[in-house]
């Protein structure tokens, strides 16, 4: 019985540290001497030239009295990855002596400095016998210089037909003083390589990013024209994943600005404290009267919000302590929209940041540019510096017209540079230290209150979809699914009694690192197997938060218990598992004409784990979970569990103390979208994706 406790209930954790596994090898290193003077540091610099990347960087290393060349990219704010033979010579060589990393460098200039590789790790199967496969290495820095050149996440696609029918671009460098160079074009792909075809040499370590914006693979050797990139494999990535981020762990508080800069509207402004996994952080001292601080503790990862009414008085400023850091909140003077002309931009700051003002009324600026659409009407400007280098959005907002943003750049209304525009939303790349000057204008001259959002996306924050559990407190999950502006979260845990309770939430994404809904509760469906009978809603609901410190790892905030939560790995490489070439969607699945019921699907490899909710006979809400081996791309067989004695929201961990056979299940897939379910006792019935 305690077998299939730990088996089913988010008990396989599949993760192993750098220490235990004795195919990773690491070195550690100081520098022996200074770096080599082959390129300048100006503190004046924040951002990389123009076509240049922030997040590849140039690598020195020094094997014996050689110094090679190489290139890498930033995947954690200490972390470049690179190629294995950049660390490591291979079968017949040894570890690079001194080691030094440059992000972003146009060949003369480094605009965020340069740091020390402090710790050198590679693969045994690189370093006992060359294999191509796991030509990769990761570089630990003696700083965080991807706080400021921002990074990527590494990731692969399954199977290889993404790759050969998309435009694909490498990036790296080709000589001692050169900048970057960055080609792009189709690839030829096997299950371990990418190759193209080119008449350049990248020095080795060179990143393939894919359509996704992610890191795929890693040049690795050129021959006859062919360049070789190492595509990464499930335990390279399960590795960096679940040990090396883990391993860098500490205490120190990181708090991503300073400052948070408010428009006159009322606003909200969220600001990043990142600390080791179990270290706690709070905002502390007393906020005057006119600031809000919402969930202003917490540990590891965590979103604090900020909130101000509108001001109709004169400017004002506070300044709090974040664990004996500094952090200053300011907001513009009030007024009747003073922000409609260029002249009196509203000043806003921080990563995430929103503001409100209403333009009805308002003059329009005769100087001012007109987006796509806006042909009319009053309009707002904001000047906003972007923190750190990234993906970023502007998004507008109104209940009473269609808005539309253009981002720009420039000192007058009369000589700015397009940047982006667009119908509510602007995408670009916020480069650290510029400023852009923002704009939103009603389509067809509409006018009113307008909320504008300003959101930099830092790679790999978007939520994973698939099984959540926290790893100390095994015995519940957490199934969540994201799409667009919505999530849907489905909370598998225990009543205060002990009892089998499932909640589920449509929450509302306020943005890609945070979003927020109501728990909702059921009772009195159809028990599994037995025929349809529509559940009944309870009134009352639990509030909750979600705030992602990464793709893999979040808290959620409930009831007044906060809980850390990551990816659940179950199956053989954890969740950056190969995977067939069939495989069902991961997601939510229902039976529309039964709602009421659902069905939790994920595969990682060749292993599926299958959560249902339903009905116990006297109408509580139940649900049961199985995972096993598929017998077949199609097929789906194991045996459902459920659980009793767990935790409830608010309790001190109680592992669940029963465990109930809840009978067979089969599950034959027709396409990656459509499946027959046979339920314990016979009956059977047809489910597919759902879509919310």
């Amino acid at each position: 019985m305690r077998i299939f406790l730990l088996a089913l209930a988010f008990v396989l954790a599949g993760s192993s540290s750098a220490g235990a596994d004795p195919g990773i090898v690491t070195r550690m290193r100081a520098p022996s001497g200074p770096p080599p003077a082959v390129a300048a540091f100006d503190p004046a610099l924040s951002a990389p030239a123009a076509g240049t990347r922030g997040e590849v960087v140039r690598i020195l290393a020094q094997f014996g009295f050689a110094t090679r060349l190489c290139t890498g990219v930033m995947v954690a704010p200490r972390i470049a990855m690179t190629a294995g033979r950049c660390v490591h010579g291979g079968a017949s060589g040894e570890f690079a002596l001194d080691y030094w990393v440059q992000p972003g460098s146009d060949g003369t200039n480094m605009p965020f400095g340069q740091a020390f590789g402090s710790i050198l790790i590679t693969f045994s199967q690189w370093t006992e016998r060359s294999d191509p496969d796991f030509d990769v290495g990761f570089v630990v820095l003696d700083r965080a210089l991807g706080d400021r050149s921002g990074y990527v996440s590494p990731t692969r696609l399954d199977g290889c037909a993404s790759y050969v029918t998309a435009t694909n671009t490498w990036v790296g460098y080709v000589g001692a003083s050169s900048g970057q160079v960055e080609n792009s074009g189709a690839v030829t792909c096997s299950d371990g390589a990418l190759t193209i075809t080119s008449s350049q040499t990248f020095a080795a370590g060179s990143p393939l990013f894919a359509s996704d914006g992610r890191v795929h693979a890693l040049s690795s050797v050129r021959s006859n024209g062919q360049v070789r990139f190492t595509r990464f494999n499930a335990r390279v990535l399960s590795y960096f994943t679940n040990s090396l981020l883990n391993s860098l762990d500490h205490c120190d508080l990181r708090v991503e600005t300073d400052l948070i800069e408010l428009g006159a509207g009322d606003g909200e402004a969220l600001v990043a404290m990142t600390t080791g996994q179990g270290c706690a952080w709070a905002v502390e001292g007393s906020p005057p009267p006119w600031l809000e601080v919402l969930s202003g503790s917490g540990a590891s990862f965590g979103r604090p919000v900020f909130r101000v009414p509108a001001n109709r008085g004169g400017a004002r400023s506070t300044t709090l302590s974040l664990e004996g850091k500094s952090l200053t909140i300011s907001q513009a003077a009030g007024g009747r929209a003073g922000n409609t002309l260029f002249a009196n931009a509203s000043r806003i700051g921080a990563s995430i940041v929103s503001t409100v003002v209403d333009t009805a009324g308002a003059i329009r600026d005769p100087n001012a540019p007109t987006p796509v659409g806006a042909s009319g009407g009053a309009g707002a400007w904001w000047r906003w510096t972007a923190p750190t280098t990234t993906a970023t959005t502007a998004m507008a907002t109104s209940d009473r017209f269609s808005p539309v943003v253009g981002v720009y750049t420039g000192s007058h209304a009369g000589a700015l540079t397009l940047v982006a525009e667009g119908r509510e939303i602007a995408s670009f790349t916020g480069v650290a230290g510029t400023t852009y000057l923002i704009y939103v204008a009603g389509l067809s001259g509409g006018e009113g209150a307008v909320r504008l959002l300003v959101e930099q996306l830092f790679p790999g924050a978007e939520a994973q979809t698939g099984w959540w559990w926290n790893p100390d407190e095994p015995g519940r999950g957490v199934f969540l699914e994201t799409n667009g502006a919505a999530a849907f979260l489905g909370w598998f845990a225990y009543e205060s009694a002990g009892d089998w309770l499932w909640q589920i939430s449509r929450a509302d994404i306020l943005t890609r690192r945070f979003f927020r809904g109501t728990l909702s509760t059921f009772r009195n469906g159809q028990v599994l197997g037995g025929s349809y009978r529509p559940p009944a809603g309870l009134s009352s609901g639990t509030g909750f938060d979600v705030s992602l410190s990464s793709a893999t790892r979040a808290t959620l905030t409930a009831g007044g218990t906060r809980i850390a939560l990551e990816r659940f790995a179950f199956g053989n490489g954890g969740i950056g598992a190969d995977r067939a070439p069939f495989v069902p969607e991961t997601g939510w699945w229902w039976t529309p004409n039964e709602p009421g019921t659902g069905y939790a699907v994920e595969v990682q490899g060749d292993r599926l784990m299958l959560g249902v909710f339903h009905y116990d006979s006297d109408g509580s809400s139940r649900w049961s979970t199985a995972m096993a081996t598929m017998t077949s791309p199609h097929i789906f067989d194991g045996t459902l569990f459920s659980y009793r004695g767990g935790q409830a929201l608010g309790q001190s961990y109680r592992a669940p103390g029963s465990v109930n056979e809840t009978g067979r299940i089969t599950v034959l897939f027709s396409d990656t979208t459509h499946a027959t379910v046979l339920l314990p006792g016979g009956r059977q019935v047809a489910i597919e994706r759902y879509r919310f």
